[in-house]
């Protein structure tokens, strides 16, 4: 089991499928922290869905946290997991066709995010980001995690 002491730790792991990367920077003495990155990984390990995960442990005046940051979006681990859950079990209850991304009446913006992982479903000729499924109320999720979740 690795254990950083005595350091601020900003750990990200980038997440496609499996982990692939783990880049730690230990920064400044704040306050005695050990951060299990065996737990961190675990906690990360399961999502399958494709996307570009940063999980963040820190502690800064006494405060220690674990956060979730997908696209941008924080969340806590807790929290990510009953979120991501809950909305794979409503997904399984739709009716997904898979289509090519393209600016409508429906969709005037020029891309929409997937449901579950953010990725961007734009106008493009690559398939892997112009494809993704879709419900009748035009909320799309990419193929990566129509594959890992709902098809399954």
């Amino acid at each position: 089991m690795k254990q950083f002491p005595n350091k601020n730790i900003f750990l990200q792991l980038f997440h496609l499928g499996l982990i692939i990367y783990v880049a730690v920077a230990l920064i400044t003495v704040v306050k005695k922290l050990f951060v299990d990155v065996q737990d961190i990984e675990s906690q990360c390990s399961r999502f399958t869905c494709l996307g570009e995960w940063t999980v963040q442990a820190y502690a800064l005046a006494g405060i220690s946290a674990l956060v979730v940051v997908i696209f941008s979006i924080r969340w806590s681990t807790s929290v990510q997991n009953r979120k991501i859950g809950e909305l794979i079990e409503w997904s399984k209850l739709q009716s997904w066709q898979f289509k090519t991304f393209a600016i409508t009446k429906e969709n005037p913006e020029n891309h929409v995010h997937c449901l579950l992982c953010s990725e961007k479903i734009h106008v493009t000729e690559d398939p892997k980001y112009g494809k993704g499924y879709s419900n009748e109320d035009q909320t799309w999720m990419c193929q990566n995690c129509y594959g890992n979740h709902i098809k399954n």
